[in-house]
């Protein structure tokens, strides 16, 4: 019985884990900075397959900022991050469209990352035309920036 009361806070704290990183739960100080936001991508042919347009962002503070979650303004959006070009997030969707993609990566003091936005112009079928406006939001543990808006422009052409 000794033995159980002894292994019963183990079991208690693995089952809390699930995964997660420590940093996750603890606030920072960190600042993430984006290099450009508000692109604008111009003309986007209807039937010219997806666009992807890419932001560069990184860690301008002095503490660790860990990327929690991700979603996207529309269906027609999505998004992953990556970190030296290799892809660290999953999928990033719409929200209402299940639930937020959890990214839970860590950026360390002057790291960078991309933030390659999709865009099917086609989602919304063959007639729709005219000018877009997205974004892609994530959260972070970061009390400085706790959501970073990546957002891009463009108009829908046949």
């Amino acid at each position: 019985m000794k033995k159980f009361f002894l292994l019963l806070p183990i079991l208690f704290f693995l089952s809390g884990c699930e995964g997660t990183s420590p940093q996750n739960s603890i606030p920072s100080q960190g600042i993430i900075e984006v290099d450009h936001n508000d692109i604008d991508v111009e003309d986007i042919p209807i039937l010219g397959g997806k666009k992807e347009v890419d932001f560069v962002f990184w860690n301008n503070g002095t503490e660790p900022v860990t990327l929690l979650e991700g979603a996207t303004s529309c269906m027609c959006t999505e998004g992953v991050v990556k970190k030296k070009g290799q892809v660290i997030s999953p999928r990033i969707t719409m929200a209402g469209h299940g639930t937020p993609e959890k990214i839970n990566q860590t950026l360390a003091p002057g790291e960078e990352a991309t933030l390659t936005a999709i865009f099917d112009p086609l989602a919304h079928g063959p007639n729709a035309t005219g000018p877009v406006m997205r974004e892609i939001i994530l959260k972070t543990n970061s009390t400085q920036t706790p959501e970073i808006s990546f957002r891009f422009l463009g108009n829908v052409v046949k």
